[in-house]
C-alpha cells in the first residue's frame, strides 16, 4: 500500500519545527521562573488553543476504546464545570481542535500523522496544550517534537502506560491521568508475588494478602512476538509495534526484579512467556496446545488478551481439565478498564450451553482491573455523557452502537480541570499561560476532586491510580471486588472472601503438567516388585521370630524349670562339703505320724546349716544362735520362778517343758546328727481342751568351744538350768558322733488346723522360717496345705506352667526370687530367695 504524500501545510513550516525543537529542550529542563514568563493576562487572549488527537474510528489496534466521538462529550461537560467553579471568566475559554490519528488504518502510519496534526496547529498558531492518543508510539513521539515548540507545549494523556515514558528527560512535559503500568504491577505484585528473604527493602508496601508465588507463566498478545506470527509479515521489511499487553507484561518483570531478589534469580536467564497473535485465527486445538505447553512451565499463568480472546482460553483450559483447582489464571485488563460482571456470557442463541461451560472455566479466573467509581456522581455523570453524546454528536447513528463510557474515557474530564485549575493557578501568580514549563509545574503535585474521587498527581507528573482485583461469586452469579490497591498508599486491603475451587489457592510448586505426567501417581514394575518382595520378606520374617518364639516357649514350658523335686532338698551339698558319702536316710514315723527323715524337717534353718557347712562358728553363726538363746531364756525364766513351777505342777495351762524329751535326740542310722533340734513346750489352750506338747525347732549349737565364752555376763549370773542342760546335752551327743534322731513332735493337727509356724503364731510363740539347701544355695520353703488325700497328684494345666514360668522369669533386686516350686505329692511346697535379716517386722524391732 503506497504511503499518501504529507500535506501542504507541514512543507513550509517543517525544517524550522525541527531545528526549534532541538534548540529548545535545553530550555526547557530549567526550573526557576524567568522574567520573560511573566505576562499580564487579559480577557483578550481567551480562548487557549487546545488539540485532541485521537482516532476517529474504533479498532482492534485501539485496546482503551478512545475515539474522538466518545471523548468530545467528556470533554464538554469539563469546561462547563471549570467555568461553573469560576476558574476561568468565561465559558468558552478553550477552543478545540481535533485530529484523527489514523490509528484505526494502520499502528506504524498513526505515529507520523499524529506529529503531522501537531505541527500543523503549531504553525497556525492554535496550539497552547495537547490532548489525547490512543498509541503509546504517536505519544512518544510528538511529546519530545513538542517539548522545543517555544517554552514548551504541555501533553495530558489517558493513555500513555508504558514504562519507558516515565523518563523526564526525554518527556518533560508529559502528564499521565492514568498513571503507568508500574503501578499496576506493584498491585500484582503485592496479590501474589512470593516475599521472601530476597526482598530488597524498595517494596515499602504493605499487603493483607499475598499468595507467595515464585512461579509464573505470561500468556499474552503480542504481534511482534507471537509464535504464530503470520507468514506475510516474517519479512525484515515490515515493522510492527508491540503491543500494550507486552508493555504491561515488560513492566511486571522490571518491577518483581527491581524489588526482589527472588525473582531477579528467577528471571535471570529469561522469563516464560507464550506470546501470539490474536488477530490470526486460532483453532480450539492449537489454543490447546498452547496451554499444554504453558502447564509444564507453571501452575500460575498470566493473562493478557482482549475479553474474547481470554474467554476462547479458558474454555480450551476447561476442555483440559485445568480448571478444577490446581492452577489459577489471572488476566490483567487494564486496557479497557472493564467492570463487566459476566464476562463470560455472549449474547447469541447457539452460545448458551457453552456460556455455561466459560461460566464454570472463569470460576479459576481473576481479573485486575483500574477500579471505576461507584459513587452516585459518577453514574450520573455518566447519564449526562451519554445523553448529550446523543443529543448532540448521534453517537449512535454514526457508529451503530451504544454510547460506553470507560476509565480511560472519563479521564479526559479530570485532564480539562486539571488544566484549568493549573491556568487558574498561573493567571494568579502573574505567569505566562501560555508557557509550557510554567503550566506543566502547576499540573504536578496537584490533588483536586475529580468526577472519579480525589485524583493526586505525583512529582512526576503520573497520577496515582487505584486497582481492583475481581473474583467470581458463585452465589451472586457475577465478578465482584474482593480487594483493591490503592497507588497513593501503595497497599492491598481485601474487601470480601476470595473464591478458591477447592476451598483453598492452587500451589506454585510442583508443576504437574496439565495431565499429571509430571507427577507421576505410581512408579516403574520393577519398583512394585521390589516392594512387594520386600513385604513379603517382611512378613515371612515376622512369622519366623513368632513360631520360632512361641517353639521355644512350649519348650521351656515342657522342660518346667521352675520344678524342684523333694530329694533335691535334702543337704546334699552340705554332706559333700564334709566330705563324707551321701547315704539314703532311714524314713520313720515319730508316734504322731510325721516322717523323721523328712528332708524339710532335717533341713533345718539358715543357722543350723551354715554351722554344718563350716568347722566352727562364723561371727554371723554366734550372733543367730545367740539370738535363739535369748528367745529361748523367756521360757527359761518362766519355769524358774515359782509362778510358773506351781503353774506347771498344777497345769494350769502355763507352758512348760517336757524334761524327758529336752535334749533327748534319737539316734539315725547312718550315725549323723540331726540337722535341726526340737524343744519341746506346752501351749496353753482354752479351757476343757487337752494340753498338748509343740517342739519348736531350735538352731543347733556350734561345736566351737569359744561358743560359751560369748554369752553375756548377765545370762551367766542368772543362770537357766534348763537351757544349759540343752545345750550339755547337744554337745555331749555331738561329740559321742552318734546319729541321733528327732524328738517327739506333738501334733497339732486339732484346735483349728493348719501348719505348726500358723499355730506357733497365733498362740505368740516364736517360729523360724522353713529353710533348705537348694544347689549350694540356701532357700525358703513355703509348705501348702493342700490334702493328699483330695490331691494325690496335681494336674497343671497350660495357664498354670505359664504362670510358674512368668515368675521363674521375673528377676529384680527388690523382689523376692521365684526359685521353683515341687509339685511331688505329698510335699506341696513353694521356694523362694531366703531373705538373710528376717522380716521387715524383725528389722524395725531390733
Amino acid at each position: 500500500m503506497p504511503r499518501p504524500p504529507p500535506p501542504p501545510t507541514i512543507c513550509a513550516a517543517a525544517a524550522a519545527v525541527w531545528l526549534l525543537a532541538a534548540a529548545s529542550l535545553l530550555q526547557a529542563q530549567q526550573t526557576t521562573v524567568n522574567p520573560m514568563w511573566t505576562k499580564k493576562f487579559t480577557p483578550a487572549d481567551l480562548p487557549f488553543n487546545g488539540l485532541l488527537v485521537l482516532p476517529r474510528e474504533e479498532s482492534s489496534h485501539d485496546k482503551f476504546g478512545l475515539t474522538l466521538l466518545k471523548v468530545q462529550p467528556v470533554i464538554d461537560e469539563a469546561m462547563e464545570e471549570a467555568a461553573k467553579r469560576k476558574l476561568l471568566p468565561e465559558d468558552f475559554w478553550l477552543n478545540l481542535t481535533i485530529h484523527d490519528s489514523q490509528y484505526w488504518k494502520d499502528t506504524t502510519l498513526a505515529e507520523r500523522w499524529s506529529t503531522v496534526g501537531v505541527v500543523d496547529a503549531y504553525c497556525e498558531k492554535r496550539l497552547d496544550m495537547i490532548l489525547g492518543f490512543a498509541d503509546s508510539y504517536g505519544l512518544a513521539t510528538v511529546t519530545k517534537v513538542s517539548a522545543g515548540f517555544n517554552d514548551g507545549i504541555p501533553v495530558i494523556t489517558t493513555a500513555g502506560l508504558p514504562s519507558m515514558l516515565h523518563s523526564r528527560k526525554s518527556y518533560p512535559y508529559l502528564i499521565r491521568m492514568q498513571g503507568s503500568y508500574r503501578q499496576m504491577a506493584a498491585a500484582l505484585y503485592q496479590l501474589i508475588a512470593y516475599k521472601g528473604e530476597k526482598t530488597t527493602g524498595n517494596d515499602t508496601a504493605t499487603s493483607s494478602s499475598s499468595l507467595n508465588y515464585k512461579y509464573m507463566t505470561f500468556m499474552y498478545h503480542d504481534k511482534k512476538r507471537a509464535v504464530n506470527r503470520a507468514s506475510a509479515e516474517d519479512s525484515p521489511d515490515v515493522e510492527v509495534a508491540s503491543s500494550h499487553c507486552y508493555f504491561s507484561l515488560y513492566a511486571i518483570k522490571n518491577y518483581f526484579t527491581e524489588v526482589s531478589g527472588t525473582f531477579k534469580d528467577i528471571w535471570a536467564i529469561s522469563t516464560p512467556s507464550m506470546p501470539f497473535d490474536e488477530e490470526v485465527p486460532i483453532s480450539r486445538a492449537e489454543m490447546k496446545g498452547w496451554l499444554k505447553d504453558v502447564s509444564e512451565k507453571s501452575n500460575v499463568i498470566i493473562l493478557c488478551a482482549s475479553p474474547d480472546t481470554v474467554r476462547e482460553i479458558m474454555l480450551s483450559a476447561h476442555e483440559l481439565g485445568m480448571t478444577k483447582g490446581h492452577y489459577v489464571f489471572i488476566n490483567i485488563d487494564v486496557s479497557t478498564g472493564s467492570h463487566a460482571e459476566r464476562p463470560w456470557v455472549r449474547a447469541n442463541s447457539t452460545s448458551s450451553p457453552e456460556n455455561d461451560q466459560a461460566k464454570e472455566a472463569y470460576r479459576a479466573l481473576k481479573t485486575i482491573s483500574l477500579r471505576r467509581s461507584d459513587q452516585k456522581e459518577y453514574r450520573d455523570f455518566e447519564a449526562k455523557v451519554r445523553k448529550r453524546a446523543e443529543e448532540k454528536y448521534a453517537y449512535k447513528a454514526m457508529t451503530g452502537k451504544d454510547y460506553e463510557m470507560n476509565n480511560f474515557i472519563s479521564a479526559f474530564y479530570d485532564a480539562v480541570l486539571l488544566y484549568a485549575i493549573a491556568l487558574n493557578a498561573t493567571i494568579r501568580d502573574g505567569l505566562d499561560p501560555r508557557n509550557g514549563h510554567v503550566i506543566t509545574q502547576k499540573m504536578w503535585n496537584k490533588t483536586f476532586q475529580g468526577i472519579t474521587g480525589t485524583v493526586s498527581i505525583d512529582a512526576n507528573g503520573d497520577r496515582y491510580s487505584d486497582y481492583s482485583l475481581l473474583d467470581l461469586d458463585p452465589e451472586k452469579d457475577k465478578f465482584v471486588e474482593v480487594a483493591f490497591y490503592s497507588g497513593k498508599g501503595n497497599s492491598l486491603t481485601e474487601m470480601g472472601p476470595f473464591h478458591w475451587i477447592g476451598g483453598k489457592p492452587p500451589v506454585d510448586d510442583p508443576v504437574c503438567g496439565w495431565d499429571f505426567h509430571k507427577c507421576p501417581k505410581g512408579y516403574p514394575l520393577h519398583v512394585y516388585m521390589l516392594i512387594g518382595a520386600a513385604i513379603i520378606i517382611l512378613i515371612m520374617g515376622l512369622l519366623f521370630i513368632f513360631f520360632w518364639r512361641r517353639y521355644k516357649l512350649e519348650q521351656e514350658l515342657a522342660a518346667k524349670s521352675w520344678m524342684i523335686r523333694w530329694e533335691e532338698l535334702d543337704g546334699e551339698e552340705r554332706g559333700k562339703s564334709n566330705g563324707k558319702k551321701k547315704s539314703k536316710s532311714k524314713k520313720s514315723k515319730n508316734g504322731d505320724g510325721i516322717t523323721e527323715g523328712d528332708p524339710l524337717l532335717r533341713s533345718g534353718s539358715r543357722t543350723t546349716l551354715t554351722s554344718d557347712k563350716r568347722s566352727s562358728s562364723s561371727g554371723a553363726t554366734r550372733k543367730i544362735s545367740a539370738m535363739i538363746d535369748r528367745k529361748l531364756s523367756i521360757f527359761t525364766r518362766k519355769k524358774s520362778s515359782p509362778n510358773a513351777a506351781s503353774n506347771m505342777e498344777k497345769g494350769n495351762g502355763g507352758p512348760s517343758f517336757g524334761t524327758n524329751h529336752i535334749g533327748e535326740l534319737k539316734e539315725t542310722s547312718d550315725g549323723e546328727i540331726s540337722p535341726v533340734n526340737e524343744v519341746s513346750f506346752q501351749l496353753p489352750f482354752a479351757d476343757g481342751e487337752r494340753r498338748r506338747k509343740v517342739s519348736i525347732s531350735s538352731p543347733q549349737l556350734s561345736s566351737s568351744p569359744d561358743y560359751t565364752n560369748k554369752k553375756s555376763s548377765n545370762e551367766e549370773e542368772e543362770g537357766y538350768p534348763s537351757k544349759r542342760s540343752i545345750i550339755g546335752a547337744m554337745m555331749m551327743r555331738r561329740k559321742s558322733a552318734r546319729k541321733l534322731s528327732f524328738g517327739e513332735v506333738t501334733s497339732l493337727k486339732s484346735h483349728g488346723g493348719g501348719s505348726i509356724e500358723t499355730i506357733a503364731m497365733q498362740q505368740g510363740g516364736q517360729v523360724y522360717t522353713k529353710t533348705a539347701c537348694y544347689k549350694g544355695t540356701i532357700v525358703a520353703i513355703k509348705m501348702l496345705s493342700l490334702d493328699p488325700k483330695k490331691y494325690p497328684k496335681l494336674d497343671l494345666t497350660r495357664q498354670h506352667l505359664m504362670d510358674f514360668k512368668r515368675m521363674k522369669d521375673l528377676q529384680h533386686d527388690h523382689v523376692t526370687r521365684f526359685t521353683g516350686a515341687c509339685v511331688d505329692p505329698p510335699n506341696y511346697c513353694i521356694v523362694t530367695e531366703y531373705c538373710s535379716k528376717g522380716s521387715l517386722e524383725d528389722i524395725l524391732e531390733n
